[in-house]
């Protein structure tokens, strides 16, 4: 078997096969994993994301009370998606971006 279809690591392969930035987090709204187009995802002032292995996800969404009550009714089983548009200036240009958060059985 090829070592790359060992556990974590195949894990890893299918999240950045995606094409949009996507994360894992478990029932405590911990972040588990990131893919690629997570990292290489603009913010603003052109920076970058860094990992956030073991952050929270209320850490990082403090400002968007929607998306966190969103994410909480999923979480709970209470939807199967959350989605939300977002339209912001970044850098003088006009953003616009989506946030959809899937929830999966255990």
């Amino acid at each position: 078997m090829d070592s790359s279809m060992n556990g974590g690591m195949f894990n890893q392969n299918v999240l950045d096969a995606l094409i949009e930035p996507a994360f894992v987090i478990n029932e405590r709204n911990v972040i588990l994993a990131v893919n690629n187009s997570w990292l290489a995802m603009p913010v603003h002032g052109g920076e970058r994301l860094p990992v956030y292995p073991g952050v929270k996800l209320q850490a990082l969404y403090l400002e968007h009370s929607s998306f966190l009550t969103g994410a909480s009714r999923v979480l709970a089983g209470e939807l199967p998606l959350y989605q939300e548009e977002r339209k912001f200036e970044a850098k003088g240009v006009d953003v616009e971006s989506q946030r959809r958060l899937h929830g999966f059985a255990k």
